[in-house]
C-alpha cells in the first residue's frame, strides 16, 4: 500500500506560472491534463491529497475542476483536503485582500463572490498551526545564513559570493511583514530592484521552494513528480521512490489499457476504485515494485520485465465488452491474478538481471563519457581504476564499464561508456541516459579536441600538441538564423561549477607534475609512445571551449567565428556543450559536468599523428583529479 499523502502543489497558480508551461498550453488542454494527474495523486495517496485552499480562489482552472466538475465525493470521504489556518473562508479572504493587494489582478483575491461557490462544498479542512509568511521569513533567512552546498539559493548566490544581494535577501521578507503583506514575488521583485532576470527567476524558485516545503514531509506527505508542470530546475525534496511518479503511473496503467478508462470515471467511481479489493491488491504490486525504484528508467525497465511475464495485451483482451469502472476492476483482477503466479519469477528476475537492481545495490560516485573508444576510452581503460567489467549492467542498447577506484583507502565506483556515433546530439543522449539511471556526483569526459592555431606561425604557440584544457564554459557558435539580412547567430552556453573550477586552479601544477612524472616513466620503457611529446613544456589551460556541428578543418574558422564570440576561448570540439547541459537539467544538477580534453591538432591540416599522446594526457590528469581533488559522497 501507498504510504504517503500528497500535497497538490501544481494547483498553486505562482507555481505553474514560474513553470511556464501554460503558455503552450490552451485553457482546456490544462483543465484536462490538472484532472488527470489529480486523479492519479487520489489512487496514489496513502489517506487524502492536500489542497492549497487558496487555489479554489484565485485560479478559474482549479475552480472549476473542483468546485464544477463535480469533485464532491473526493470531499465527503475526506480524500482530498485543504490545509487552513483561520476559522472561516470569510476571514482567509479578508486577510488574503489585505496581504496581496499590491497584486490583485494576479491573484484573484478581490473575487469576493467566490466566496458563494466555496460555501456550496464541504470541503474537510486540516488545521494548521503556523503562520506561512512567518515559516517562510524563518526558513529563508535560516538557509540563507546557513548556507551549504545543498542550499535552495546556491544558484543565486554561486556559493555565497554576492555579499551585497545575500544582505538584501535576508532584510526583503522582514520588510514586507513589517509593512502587513504576504511574501509574494511581485513585491520581493520590487525590493530586489534588480535587472538580472535570470537571477530574479532563481529567487522566485527559491521563494516557492521554501513555500512548498512547509507542507513536505518526507515521511508523510510528498509531490507527485514527473508530470506536465514538473520542471527540470525545480529542487524542492521529496521521497525519491518512483511510486509518486506521474509518468510511472501513466505508462502502467496505459500499458495495460486503462488509463483513459480512469480519467473518464467521475468522482464517486475513483472512490469506488480506490476502496476496491481489486485496487488494493495491485496497489500493493505497484508500491513494492516502483517504491524501490531510484529512476525513471529503473521503473520503466520494470514495467518492461513485468510485461513479458504477464502479457499486459492478453489480460485487455480477456475484458472485452466492459467498459468503465467494469472494465477497470476486470483487468485489475486478471492482472493480479496472473501476477500472483508469475511473483516469484518477477522478483528472482529483478533481483538479478536488470539495470535497476544493479545500481540500487551499488552506489556509482563518479561517470565517465568520451565520444570514441579508440585512444579515448581505451587511455581511461589503461590508466584509472582497477580494470574495468563491462559485464555488470546489463543493457539491451548500449555497453556500461564498471571499475572501482581506490582513493586513498575509500573506493570510488565509477561506470564508464563511449558514444557510438561522436557529436552532440549524441553526448547528450548517452549523458542524459548516464545520469538518469547511475545519479553519479560527476560526469567527466575526457579525450581530444583541435586547439587555438597560431596567427602567425611563425610565432610561438600559445597551446601545444598534448596540452591539457581544462572547460570552463562550454558555447556553440554555429547555431542561428538564416535570413535576408544574413546569418544571425543564436548563442548558447554552459558554465562548469564555479568551485570546481576555483579547485582545479589550486592544485593545476602539482596535478600537472604528477601527469609529467607518468609520462617520463612512459619516456623510459616506450618513447615511441609519446610521438616525442615535449614533456617539460606541457601546460593546463583553463579556459572556454567551443563546440561544432562539425569536424573542422579549415584556416580561418577559429580566428573569424570562435574568437570573436570569447577571446579566452582556446579549443574546439563537438560534445562538451551537450554533455554539459544533460548535467545542469538532468538529476536537478546534482550531477556535476567536467570537460578535460587534450590538444591533438589545431583546426586546420588535421592529421590523427597526435591523437594518442593527446588522448593520454586527458586521461593521466583526470586519474590525478579523481585521487587527489574530487570530493565524493
Amino acid at each position: 500500500m501507498f504510504e504517503r499523502n500528497i500535497l497538490l502543489h501544481y494547483l498553486n497558480l505562482e507555481y505553474r506560472r514560474i513553470v511556464g508551461v501554460e503558455k503552450f498550453l490552451s485553457n482546456e488542454r490544462t483543465k484536462n491534463t490538472i484532472h488527470r494527474v489529480n486523479y492519479a495523486a487520489i489512487l496514489l495517496c496513502k489517506e487524502y491529497c492536500l489542497l492549497p485552499y487558496s487555489a479554489l480562489i484565485e485560479d478559474e482552472i482549479i475552480s472549476e475542476l473542483f468546485l464544477k466538475k463535480n469533485y464532491d465525493a473526493f470531499f465527503e470521504v475526506g480524500l482530498v483536503r485543504a490545509s487552513l489556518r483561520e476559522s472561516s473562508p470569510e476571514e482567509f479572504l479578508e486577510k488574503k485582500i489585505q496581504e496581496y493587494d499590491s497584486s490583485p489582478e494576479l491573484y484573484g483575491y478581490y473575487k469576493k463572490n467566490a466566496l458563494q461557490e466555496l460555501k456550496k462544498h464541504d470541503i474537510p479542512i486540516i488545521k494548521r498551526d503556523f503562520k506561512v509568511g512567518k515559516a517562510i521569513q524563518q526558513k529563508w533567512t535560516n538557509d540563507l545564513e546557513e548556507y551549504a552546498s545543498k542550499s535552495v539559493w546556491r544558484d543565486v548566490l554561486q556559493d555565497k559570493g554576492d555579499v551585497k544581494l545575500q544582505k538584501k535577501l535576508q532584510q526583503i521578507p522582514n520588510i514586507i511583514l513589517d509593512q502587513g503583506k504576504g511574501i509574494i514575488y511581485p513585491l520581493v521583485y520590487k525590493l530586489l530592484a534588480s535587472t538580472d532576470e535570470l537571477k530574479n527567476n532563481k529567487v522566485r524558485e527559491v521563494l516557492h521552494n521554501i513555500y512548498f516545503s512547509n507542507f513536505v514531509d518526507e515521511s508523510t506527505t510528498v509531490i507527485i513528480t514527473d508530470t506536465t508542470f514538473t520542471p527540470k530546475n525545480f529542487s524542492l525534496d521529496f521521497y525519491k521512490g518512483q511510486n509518486f511518479s506521474y509518468a510511472i503511473f501513466y505508462r502502467t496503467f496505459n500499458q495495460i489499457g486503462i488509463f483513459k478508462e480512469i480519467s473518464d470515471l467521475n468522482s464517486r467511481e475513483l472512490v469506488q476504485l480506490k476502496v476496491s479489493d481489486e485496487f488494493q491488491i495491485f496497489s500493493n504490486f505497484y508500491h513494492d515494485i516502483f517504491g524501490k525504484c531510484q529512476t525513471q528508467q529503473q521503473a520503466f525497465d520494470a514495467i518492461n520485465e513485468t510485461n513479458l511475464k504477464v502479457n499486459f495485451h492478453s489480460i485487455v483482451q480477456g475484458c472485452k465488452g466492459l467498459f468503465g469502472l467494469n472494465k477497470i476492476l476486470a483487468v485489475l483482477n486478471n492482472f493480479n491474478n496472473k501476477f500472483e503466479v508469475k511473483k516469484d519469477e518477477l522478483i528472482t528476475t529483478k533481483e538479478s538481471t536488470t539495470i535497476r537492481d544493479a545500481v540500487a545495490n551499488k552506489k556509482f560516485h563518479l561517470a565517465i563519457l568520451t565520444a570514441l573508444h579508440e585512444h579515448e576510452f581505451e587511455k581511461v581503460e589503461l590508466h584509472i581504476g582497477n580494470g574495468w567489467n563491462p559485464d555488470e549492467i546489463p543493457d539491451s542498447s548500449k555497453v556500461y564499464l564498471t571499475t572501482t577506484i581506490d582513493k586513498q583507502g575509500q573506493n570510488i565506483n565509477a561506470i564508464g561508456s563511449y558514444q557510438i556515433d561522436t557529436g552532440m546530439v549524441e553526448a547528450g543522449i548517452f549523458a542524459t541516459e548516464m545520469i538518469t539511471k547511475f545519479n553519479p556526483n560527476y560526469l567527466i569526459m575526457p579525450g581530444v579536441l583541435a586547439g587555438k592555431p597560431e596567427k602567425n606561425p611563425l610565432e610561438k604557440s600559445e597551446i601545444s600538441f598534448g596540452d591539457i584544457i581544462v572547460g570552463t564554459k562550454l558555447f556553440t557558435f554555429e547555431k542561428g538564423k538564416h535570413s535576408n539580412d544574413g546569418f544571425q547567430k543564436d548563442l548558447e552556453e554552459e558554465k562548469i561549477d564555479p568551485k570546481l573550477i576555483q579547485l582545479i586552479r589550486l592544485h593545476k601544477e602539482a596535478l600537472l607534475k604528477k601527469v609529467k612524472d607518468d609520462l617520463k616513466e612512459i619516456e623510459k620503457s616506450s618513447p615511441d609512445r609519446l610521438n616525442k611529446l615535449d614533456i617539460e613544456n606541457l601546460a593546463v589551460h583553463i579556459a572556454p571551449i567551443a563546440c561544432s556541428l562539425s569536424v573542422v578543418n579549415k584556416k580561418g574558422v577559429f580566428e573569424t567565428q570562435v574568437t570573436p564570440i570569447d577571446r579566452k576561448t582556446t579549443g574546439l570540439e563537438m560534445e562538451s556543450y551537450a554533455v554539459a547541459k544533460a548535467c545542469r537539467i538532468s538529476n536537478n544538477g546534482k550531477t556535476k559536468a567536467l570537460i578535460i580534453k587534450s590538444v591533438m591538432d589545431k583546426t586546420e591540416h588535421k592529421d590523427d599523428k597526435n591523437k594518442e599522446v593527446a588522448a593520454l594526457t586527458s586521461a593521466l590528469f583526470v586519474k590525478h583529479l579523481i585521487n587527489d581533488v574530487l570530493k565524493f559522497t
